[in-house]
């Protein structure tokens, strides 16, 4: 809903598409979206020349205003947005006549300590960050929602023995 700065929430039963809530508020006039591991929305805000990250429940977790790809300038008017398989996320930053790319949106590799393959140390290094207050660090935070929780831990733990290159 640009004109009104918000995102809706829409439920399709099958046959018929409902609205549900005002799902994310206080937006410029969002234009694009891109959806992210666990339900998470990365949204281009054109009014507001930001691309922020939303979590399940709309809450802003980050927010950018310009790439960080080696390219300079700040984000104008931002409109459409597409998750890279290397967790990248390309901007088409419209007035800027340029498409950009804001790196390590979100992690699909899980090995954290270089071993080539996610293993048990890679879940315990999310587990730690869990239960230890105070050492956010958002490499761990696997489902971009703005907290470490059991839901990294088992994303990290199914993705048990994966080979990453």
């Amino acid at each position: 809903d640009s004109g009104n700065g918000r995102i809706e929430a829409l439920h399709d039963d099958g046959v018929n598409l409902t609205w549900q809530a005002h799902w994310a508020v206080g937006l410029g006039v969002p234009q694009g979206l891109a959806r992210l591991p666990g339900d998470a929305v990365a949204a281009s805000d054109r009014g507001g020349n930001r691309v922020r990250l939303l979590s399940p429940s709309g809450a802003l977790v980050r927010s950018w205003s310009g790439p960080n790809d080696g390219h300079t300038g700040s984000f104008w008017s931002p409109m459409g947005l597409a998750l890279l398989p290397t967790g990248d996320l390309l901007v088409a930053d419209t007035n800027n006549g340029r498409v950009v790319r804001i790196t390590g949106v979100v992690s699909l590799c899980y090995d954290f300590n270089g071993s080539g393959l996610v293993d048990v140390n890679d879940i315990q290094a999310v587990a730690q960050r869990w239960y230890a207050g105070g050492l956010y660090d958002p490499r761990y935070d696997v489902i971009p929602d703005g907290v470490i929780d059991v839901v990294d831990v088992m994303t990290v733990a199914a993705a048990w023995n994966q080979a990453c290159s």
